[in-house]
């Protein structure tokens, strides 16, 4: 009984101080970086990283808008959420009047990504755009082991999205498969309806004119609904076309050369901006 009971004790004094502690096992937040790329697991290319740093520099001077970029090797068991926004709320990426800040953040081990918005970012970046991103620009490059490529993709991409310039593939298959709809309907006007609607002309002009003056006019409207609806899908049909082959945005080499430079942080002082859990993730 005495050794039960002081067990007991011990298991309780055992249980309360591991609570206790759990906030100080968690993953450890890095100090404020000195510079836009921070790979701590050297995933990237030493020129990818210099690209990358220019490019973002050259951006904050344009915009004010700041996007970080953080790798790390596992999040060693912590949420990704409940991380990102502890290093958002520690880093203070952005202006703290604007909360225009961007974070990327990558775990190498976990398979896991993050784009954490500021609060300022919210309208230019919302959740969906984010997942876009992710989905269409990180994920496909990443499954290939390009890491690069899908880094380089991601940051331009959220670039031109803050610009109101970002589309992603499915926003580009979507409007194709709009664009397939309206084909078919134009189709169906073209080779199914028409015998309908010139009888329905013909019928109208010989009701309001009479015969024959509205049988010749009636013929004159079939001949010229029959030439409207040649350049009608003349028109849809080559439109569709180009559009399936080349699509409505191209963001290909928007970091492709002209970018170089060693200076990971020349220029870079984080400013105090607020993040709100605003962003999406995703794992390859």
């Amino acid at each position: 009984m005495y050794l039960r009971k002081h067990f007991f004790i011990l298991f309780i004094f055992a249980f309360f101080a591991l609570i206790f502690a759990l906030p100080s096992i968690a993953l450890t937040i890095p100090d404020k970086p000195s510079g836009y790329v921070n790979d701590y697991v050297s995933l990237l290319s030493q020129s990818t990283k210099e690209s990358l740093a220019k490019t973002l520099l050259n951006f904050e001077k344009e915009t004010s808008n700041q996007i970080v970029i953080a790798i790390f090797k596992s999040l060693e068991g912590e949420s990704l959420e409940d991380f990102s926004i502890r290093l958002a709320d520690k880093w203070k990426i952005g202006t703290k009047k604007k909360d225009n800040g961007v974070i990327l953040l990558i775990f190498k081990d976990d398979r896991q990504v993050r784009i954490e918005t500021g609060y300022g970012l919210e309208g230019a970046l919302p959740d969906a755009v984010c997942n876009q991103i992710i989905r269409y620009e990180i994920v496909p490059s990443f499954k290939q082991g390009n890491f690069d490529k899908g880094v380089v993709d991601a940051v331009s991409a959220i670039i031109n999205a803050t610009k109101g310039e970002y589309k992603s593939d499915g926003a580009k298959d979507d409007n194709l498969e709009a664009n397939k709809f309206i084909l078919f309907l134009a189709l169906m006007f073209y080779l199914v309806l028409p015998l309908l609607a010139y009888l329905v002309a013909l019928f109208l002009c010989i009701q309001i004119f009479g015969f024959p003056l509205g049988l010749i006019i009636g013929i004159v409207c079939v001949i010229i609904l029959g030439i409207l609806r040649q350049i009608f899908f003349s028109s849809m049909f080559g439109q569709t076309l180009s559009s399936s082959g080349r699509g409505y945005f191209n963001n290909s080499g928007f970091l492709g050369g002209g970018f170089s430079g060693s200076g990971f942080g020349g220029g870079f002082s984080s400013g105090g901006g607020s993040f709100g859990g605003g962003g999406s993730s995703g794992g390859w």
